[in-house]
């Protein structure tokens, strides 16, 4: 995902996070591992990026991103676009 804060946008690609029975069917059919590690999947179909507006007010929330002010990787910080530093996942 690429934050564009001053131009209000957000660009990402689509990914499927598939979980159980669906994840184990994908995982096979990718030849990974079956079943898959921790119960999950993801399948990303197609590598197309996809950009879109995004209203400075809009919430987001970020958690990875956040490790450095936080300390964790899986704690939810709630920002908004203006105050989202630049990023690329």
């Amino acid at each position: 995902m690429d934050v564009d804060a001053a131009g209000g946008r957000v660009t990402f690609d689509v990914v499927d996070l598939l979980t159980g029975a669906e994840a184990a069917r994908a995982a096979a059919a990718a030849g990974a591992e079956v079943p898959p590690l921790n119960d999950y999947y993801i399948c990303n179909v197609s590598t197309r990026l996809r950009t879109l507006p995004v209203a400075a007010s809009a919430p987001i929330t970020v958690n990875v991103h956040a490790v450095a002010e936080t300390g964790s990787s899986t704690e939810n910080v709630g920002t908004t676009l203006p105050g989202s530093p630049p990023c690329r996942i």
